[in-house]
């Protein structure tokens, strides 16, 4: 709470200063949300986490499939891109959204927002900055875990299109923890249930019509799934990554106004 209040401090300090640029607003929430992490093992262990799954992936999936090959003659390898999206599509922006969310709860827990409005700091530019960095990390994020795992994964300007449309559900996630729960104890729970979630789309992915949508088409990141596994396989992709676009963007700014709604209510 101390540390809270001596960055509402500076930051009242900082954007009393004339000029002032939201850029460097920016740059100053980013070195406080570095010290957050920096203090919390769960946060720091967050990313840490992807990247050892996007390892074991790369290194793991293809030996795997030549012990299958071997031991049951199963093909695992034309599965290569619905296993890789998973942790593309799918992981990126749940992990993302949850360090974000995990910082942003703690905000909520110590009155910050609260705080924030004696300051000369517009809150619509602080909701900016924190709503809008999970969705810029997982789309950088998207492209580079495809490279990374290299399981048939599309090409570099497919998963950059394709990190566009599935990158506000990293906003999405990261708003859901604040929103929707009073402290981490119950942050954790949801999050598995978010976790458990994140299957739909996979499991949808194998179906046949119908079923295919009546299991994952409620589930936005789903059409991105679909969308990311045909072009790794060259079919045709568009429409499917036009609807993930559509679904997710407009799931996002549904969020984002529940959220805006209910903290100007607790403010």
């Amino acid at each position: 709470m101390v540390e809270a209040g001596e960055h509402i401090a500076v930051v009242g300090a900082f954007a009393g200063a004339e000029p002032v640029s939201r850029l460097a607003l920016f740059k100053h929430f980013w070195a406080y949300d570095l010290k957050l992490v920096a203090r919390d093992r769960f946060l720091v262990f967050v990313p840490s986490y992807l990247v050892v799954i996007v390892v074991a992936m790369r290194f793991g999936v293809p030996p795997l499939t030549g012990w299958l090959k071997r031991r049951f003659d199963f093909d695992l390898e034309p599965y290569w891109p619905l296993i890789g999206s998973y942790t593309t599509v799918l992981l990126s922006s749940m992990f993302l959204g949850l360090l974000i969310g995990f910082l942003m709860l703690d905000e909520k827990e110590q009155g910050t927002l609260r705080a924030r409005l004696v300051t000369p700091v517009a809150l619509s530019d602080y909701l900016m900055y924190r709503i809008g960095l999970p969705g810029l990390f997982a789309f950088v994020a998207l492209p580079a875990i495809a490279v990374g795992h290299g399981l048939g994964a599309p090409s570099i300007g497919i998963c950059g299109l394709l990190a566009l449309a599935n990158a506000p559900m990293a906003s999405a996630a990261a708003i859901f923890f604040p929103l929707m729960t009073r402290d981490k104890v119950q942050a954790f729970a949801w999050g598995k249930l978010l976790s458990g979630l994140c299957f739909l789309p996979m499991v949808a992915a194998l179906l046949d019509a119908p079923w295919k949508f009546v299991v994952g088409a409620w589930v936005p990141p789903f059409w991105t799934v679909e969308a990311y596994v045909r072009a790794a396989n060259g079919q045709s992709w568009w429409a499917w990554a036009l609807i993930g676009a559509l679904t997710s963007w407009a799931f996002t700014a549904w969020t984002v106004h529940l959220y805006q709604r209910s903290v100007r209510k607790s403010v």
